[in-house]
């Protein structure tokens, strides 16, 4: 939960009622905790789903159309803009996105000013995971002379006037010194440059994620024109944010102009502030929520959740038309939540299944904590890694492009389910370069390969180590659990271009091939951006388990 203050005199005055408690139980119905409400604000709890929600223009946004004052979907105009921000390759491994737009027509004063900084500090601390995911920046476009570069800068390069600093700094006085340096110094840390923006006079606007140019950075209560970006990891993360912040300023009163971000030969025009659309089905939403809803109602109730309705050409097959800061649906289940808030949960009769079931631990869960317990034992950390990953980087640790792919991925980097464990581990290696080493992971879980007919799963164990590790302590390790498991294997010396040749062996346990062990590679390092030896093992527990019943 995030904690939003919102203006009860503006909010108030928008939706044309009183505060009372039935308005009270309303912002509840919504899906909103009110924790406090003062003289002068409400204190309301947002949950992380809905980042739309997180300004007191965005809030009153959906409130409205909560009461039915403004019911419907709540769309914007862009206007053709001209400038241009060019993004170089050397930010490719650093932050290689960015989405920006232009506000033109702000009408600010503190209150305002105040409410803008909020809205990026809220999306910063959720959305943006702390900054981690992407950063976002907001400059006067007074300051910024023609066209804006986004390029990597070597950190002796880099030297400016931060945020309320009265002097120039080197970028790594800002990270020693500077508050908001040394707050996020740990997401440069590592990095062998820097991102920054530059105008065509070479003038540094901003180091993302950690802080603008006092002298091109900085927007004022005098401020009319502004330039608005978000880097990161992720250009449909940074588009997103974009789309959100825009719609807040624009029903401040502002016009919204787009951006050409060009990225070598191929060019984003941001925002895109058209209407998108999730495909959904009458009796799925039915069949979730226990109820007999028709046509017209399905309209009716996402307009009440500020969304647009389309009939499909196939019976009850139906579109939800969503705004563009509506960011927050990936699947119909999405549009089963919204219809169910607004038609109201305590509307919803509850149930009980007519089946009677004993649960109970399968043999499979009983042999996989048995693994558990023994890496464990070894000073191992058990990590949890998402089934989906980048196909790119999945080919390129593995050196295998037969992959199971997504075919609607909303991101490039999860647009592949894993063929196998250790690119994962890899990424968790990655992550955790701030920490000492040596460092010890292993995971248990699902890996999918394709089949003529369908996806094969099966469940695999990989083991990671780096540091002071070698082939020798990866064997030991996977000796010690097949000895706890009570078998015994050969290992023969084999080629795999994820290992060193020649520190590579071949797990083979009473006739079965089991995986595979070894050094990992430098080019396999490199790409993991590791700057220490590591070893690592994929098993496949599956044939394992069968290997323990013979």
């Amino acid at each position: 939960m995030v904690s939003l203050n919102i203006n009860k005199r503006l909010l108030l005055k928008e939706i044309g009622r009183e505060e009372t408690p039935e308005l009270l139980h309303e912002i509840a119905r919504m899906g909103v905790e009110v924790e406090e409400s003062t003289g002068n604000e409400f204190v309301l709890d947002i949950t992380p789903n809905r980042p739309d929600l997180l300004s007191q223009q965005g809030f009153t946004r959906a409130f409205a159309a909560f009461l039915g004052v403004k019911r419907g979907m709540h769309m914007y105009k862009t206007i053709p803009g001209k400038l241009k921000v060019y993004v170089d390759e050397s930010v490719k491994g650093v932050r290689p996105y960015t989405a920006c737009a232009v506000i033109k027509d702000l009408k600010l004063d503190e209150e305002r000013l105040k409410e803008i900084i909020a809205i990026q500090e809220k999306l910063h601390v959720t959305f943006c995971r702390r900054r981690k995911k992407a950063a976002i920046g907001i400059y006067p476009m007074e300051a910024i002379s023609g066209n804006i570069t986004y390029t990597a800068m070597e950190s002796g390069k880099i030297k400016f006037r931060p945020l309320e600093a009265d002097k120039e700094m080197t970028i790594r006085e800002i990270l020693e010194h500077h508050p908001k340096g040394k707050e996020y110094a740990h997401l440069l840390r590592g990095l062998p440059k820097y991102a920054v923006f530059l105008d065509s006079k070479k003038k540094i606007l901003s180091v993302p994620p950690i802080i603008n140019s006092h002298d091109t950075g900085k927007i004022t209560a005098s401020t009319k024109e502004a330039f608005l970006e978000a880097s990161g990891s992720d250009f449909r993360t940074c588009h997103e944010i974009i789309q959100i912040i825009c719609a807040a300023l624009a029903d401040m009163g502002a016009t919204i102009h787009t951006v050409e971000v060009i990225y070598g030969r191929k060019t984003e025009v941001t925002p895109d502030m058209s209407a998108k659309r999730q495909e959904f089905y009458g009796y799925y939403v039915n069949r979730r929520l226990g109820t007999d809803l028709k046509e017209e109602d399905f309209a009716t109730l996402l307009a009440r959740m500020g969304l647009g309705f389309e009939k499909g050409r196939i019976r009850e097959t139906y579109y939800a038309l969503l705004p563009p800061f509506r960011v927050d649906f990936l699947h119909q289940i999405d549009v089963v939540e919204d219809v169910a808030i607004a038609l109201g949960y305590d509307k919803i009769q509850p149930v009980l299944p007519n089946v009677a079931t004993t649960g109970g631990e399968s043999a499979a869960s009983k042999f996989d904590a048995v693994i558990r317990k023994v890496l464990v034992g070894y000073g191992l950390l058990e990590a949890k890694n998402y089934h989906l990953l980048s196909k790119e980087y999945q080919s390129a640790m593995d050196g295998d492009t037969d992959i199971v792919t997504i075919r609607s991925s909303v991101s490039e980097g999860y647009d592949a389910l894993r063929k196998s464990l250790l690119p994962g581990l890899l990424q968790t290696l990655t992550r955790n370069k701030v920490h000492e080493y040596p460092q010890s992971f292993f995971e248990i879980g699902r890996v999918f390969a394709p089949a003529p007919a369908h996806v094969e799963e099966s469940q695999h164990l990989s083991i990671i180590m780096a540091g002071e590790v070698d082939y020798t302590r990866m064997r030991q390790v996977v000796e010690g659990l097949l000895l706890a498991l009570g078998l015994q294997g050969t290992f023969t010396a084999t080629d795999d271009s994820r290992f060193l040749k020649g520190r590579c062996a071949q797990l083979v346990v009473d006739g079965a091939v089991i995986g595979v062990l070894g050094e990992m590679s430098p080019r396999v390092l490199t790409h993991a951006e590791l700057v220490v030896p590591a070893a690592g093992a994929e098993l496949d527990v599956d044939v394992l388990r069968l290997v323990t019943l013979r």
